[in-house]
């Protein structure tokens, strides 16, 4: 039996599955008819669940307590806190007396080189077409778009969630690209002195996560392949878990739910406005997007889910020039 085109990974954990693997089997994983691997934590959190029923690969990395030993371990004689001298907030999890960072952003770092790793030992890079990286707690409220719509000779990433740079939360990336999209975090490990001169150069201040993935990007050579497709799904967890001190969202009780991202929950609202069935989808990628209401109709209403984030003067000219934005961007 030949290979299914598409493998869906998730990357890191596997949390939340109790809310999200329905929608996720449904509108994701059965509507590309993709494998599914699991590249995940061993600690107590990762206990069996009905992804690990599903999974084709599974692929696990014991959580240190301290995320540089994983550099130790894959990268020995490197010097990774060279990289903590870059702010403020995309190398957490690498413990240092003075420059510590917040978060744990070093562990999803660590994730997408042993997933290189582990892409590399099963001889996978050729075995499909397409490659989608994404989390476990994503509501997945429409079915995503067919394959069909999408071009092997560009990367996709969801139109939001940027943060001056691109999110990192999701990817679908084409047999061509991927190999050297998986070169991503390899310098962290590789030659982090010179990664952290280079970045420094850049900017010397306010990197994160978005920023970070973007760079790399660019340094990879892969950033005029980058193309948007719109962001249909949002991150949750149950009602009344931990989260973060400043975290953005709350208890939805109406979704019985905790939505972690407003402005994630609030575009696939939008979408789901003028998505209804599979077919919709050729309305909002691609060149035809230009001739359906569709298309402009969600920009608008996700123009407007984001005006709270603007003062009231100018606010008409912001929002025009957010739409601008919006439809301007290549998908």
């Amino acid at each position: 039996m030949a290979a299914r085109r598409t493998l869906i990974v998730v990357l890191g954990e596997t949390r939340a599955h109790e809310l999200t693997f329905a929608l996720f089997k449904q509108n994701l994983m059965d509507r590309l008819d993709a494998d599914l691997a699991l590249c995940v934590g061993d600690n107590a959190r990762e206990t069996h669940n009905p992804f690990y029923d599903h999974a084709k690969y599974v692929w696990k990395y014991k959580d240190p307590a301290d995320w540089a030993d994983a550099y130790k371990e894959f990268a020995p004689g490197k010097n990774v806190y060279a990289l903590l001298d870059l702010p403020d907030q995309w190398f957490g999890g690498i413990r240092h007396p003075t420059l510590q960072q917040e978060g744990i952003g070093a562990l999803l770092i660590v994730f997408r080189e042993f997933l290189r790793r582990q892409l590399e030992a099963e001889g996978l890079y050729g075995k499909y077409d397409w490659f989608v990286l994404t989390r476990s707690d994503f509501i997945w409220p429409v079915m995503h778009p067919g394959l069909e719509l999408f071009s092997p000779e560009h990367l996709y990433l969801p139109d939001g969630e940027r943060y001056r740079g691109y999110t990192d939360r999701h990817a679908m990336v084409p047999r061509q690209h991927f190999r050297q999209f998986m070169e991503m975090a390899r310098a962290t490990f590789d030659e982090p002195e010179e990664l952290a001169r280079r970045m420094k150069a850049v900017s010397p201040v306010n990197w994160n996560t978005e920023s970070f993935v973007k760079f790399r990007l660019r340094e990879l050579g892969l950033a005029g392949s980058v193309r948007f497709m719109p962001y249909m799904m949002y991150t949750v967890k149950p009602l009344g878990g931990p989260t973060g001190e400043g975290a953005p969202g709350g208890d939805n009780h109406q979704l019985n739910m905790y939505v972690k991202y407003p402005l994630e929950y609030s575009i696939a609202r939008a979408l789901q406005c003028v998505v209804f069935e599979p077919s919709d989808w050729k309305h909002m990628i691609g060149p035809t997007r230009w001739l359906n209401w569709r298309f402009f109709l969600f920009c608008w209403l996700r123009v407007l889910s984001e005006k709270h984030q603007y003062p009231r003067s100018f606010r008409t000219l912001r929002l025009l020039k957010r739409f601008l934005i919006y439809v301007a961007q290549p998908r």
